[in-house]
């Protein structure tokens, strides 16, 4: 029914509107394999087109509303940062269709330093290299990254901790989120067939069970 509902929203006359949902069907389309759909949608979104929002910036900083102008810009460098590290996260599969491990290594590592050095989530920081322990069936990596990441989530992070977002306001999470987030992790072992070399592994088992994981 979501579906459907993202289907007609794609039509819209508004381009806002259409632009926001085609690209969510375009994710949909590309998981079970309907390419022609998703080319299809691509095909109609728009090129590239001014960047609204540092106009905005721009004309703020013109009048004198530093605060507004700063809170825009924070906000494109976080969208900036993330976009770079799902950029960094597509060209190591890249690299590891390749067989270029070096490649595929140094893409993980500047994924890592990109949270760093941008202040996200340290949770970000273990992503690429979990991913590439798993496609190099590396236990010990993959166990390690796995520990790593539950430790994050289970630090709070707010942006307001980082002097590049410190005019950001930023919506309060459910206090479930990081656990929920935390749970789908560890099962995804179970019910990925990539990650199924970890699923007997008493370090995975522990981990399951530290966490309170069914």
């Amino acid at each position: 029914k979501i579906e459907a509902i993202y289907e007609r929203l794609s039509k819209s006359e508004i381009a806002a509107i259409s632009n926001q949902a085609s690209v969510m069907l375009i994710a949909k389309y590309n998981e079970r394999a309907e390419y022609g759909k998703a080319q299809v949608l691509i095909d109609r979104l728009p090129g590239q087109m001014a960047d609204k929002n540092q106009m905005q910036a721009n004309l703020y900083l013109k009048q004198g509303n530093d605060a507004k102008a700063a809170e825009l810009l924070e906000t494109k460098l976080l969208r900036a940062a993330n976009d770079a590290q799902s950029t960094l996260l597509a060209l190591m599969q890249i690299a590891l269709h390749e067989k270029d491990t070096a490649a595929a290594e140094h893409f993980a590592a500047v994924s890592e330093k990109t949270a760093e050095l941008y202040d996200l989530w340290d949770y970000n920081r273990y992503v690429a290299h979990l991913l590439l322990a798993v496609a190099q069936k590396d236990t010990a990596q993959s166990l390690l990254r796995l520990q790593q990441m539950c430790a994050a989530m289970q630090k709070s992070w707010t942006l307001d901790t980082s002097l590049l977002y410190r005019h950001t306001k930023q919506k309060k999470s459910e206090d479930s989120f990081a656990t929920d987030m935390m749970t789908h992790l560890l099962q995804s072992v179970k019910t990925d067939p990539e990650m199924a070399f970890l699923r007997e592994n008493p370090e995975y088992v522990a981990l399951l069970q530290q966490y309170g994981v069914a």
